[in-house]
C-alpha cells in the first residue's frame, strides 16, 4: 500500500502569473497499491486528489481584469503494469 501527502505554497506570485498557467495546487493526497502477480509481472494503481484551491490574480497586465479568479480541483487515477525481463 502507498500513501502520500504533499503540501507546497504556490511558488508563483499572483502578480506575475496568469490563469492560463494553472500552477496553483498547494495540497494533494495520493493513495495506491502495488501487487506482484508473479516473478515477472506486477500491477500498480493509485488515486490522487488535488484539494480545491482558488487564486485571485492581481496582475494588471492580464486581459482578464485585475480580479481574475481561478479555481483548481482534480481527481486523477493512475494505473500501470510492468514486466521484469
Amino acid at each position: 500500500l502507498l500513501a502520500g501527502l504533499n503540501y507546497g505554497r504556490n511558488p508563483i506570485p499572483t502578480e506575475t502569473t496568469n490563469p492560463l498557467l494553472a500552477a496553483i495546487t498547494e495540497l494533494h493526497t495520493t493513495f495506491g497499491f502495488i501487487h506482484k502477480l508473479n516473478q515477472q509481472w506486477r500491477v500498480a494503481a493509485g488515486i490522487e486528489y488535488n484539494v480545491a484551491h482558488t487564486v485571485t490574480y492581481i496582475n494588471p497586465q492580464l486581459p482578464f481584469g485585475t480580479n481574475a479568479q481561478e479555481r483548481n480541483e482534480v481527481i486523477i487515477m493512475h494505473f500501470g503494469i510492468s514486466r521484469r525481463w
